[in-house]
């Protein structure tokens, strides 16, 4: 599960807290969770500032030529945030 979440979110390295009763069980078979996904200590942090978060706001998806402002140092954390609406905006429109 690890190496599929990493994936999904285009993280090469990272740490990925999880809670279960018996590591070696798949998660649904423990009632396990995961708790963070942990990428670049400090820098991915940015990404929860409002001054980067706001760039996302009154974009469509339909506009193909919106850019967002990447936090310098973090661009795998920006790429995951970016790829994360993405994916959202396609699961709405389904």
């Amino acid at each position: 599960m690890a190496e599929r979440i990493s994936k999904i979110i285009d993280l090469d390295i990272c740490g990925i807290d999880i809670m279960t009763t018996d590591i070696s069980k798949p998660l649904s078979e423990t009632d396990g969770a995961v708790l963070e996904v942990n990428d670049t200590p400090g820098l991915g942090d940015k990404i929860e500032n409002d001054s980067f978060l706001d760039q996302f706001k009154g974009i469509s998806f339909d506009n193909q030529n919106a850019s967002i402002d990447a936090v310098s140092g973090a661009t795998i954390s920006s790429g995951s945030v970016a790829k994360a609406v993405r994916i959202a905006f396609e699961e709405l429109n389904k």
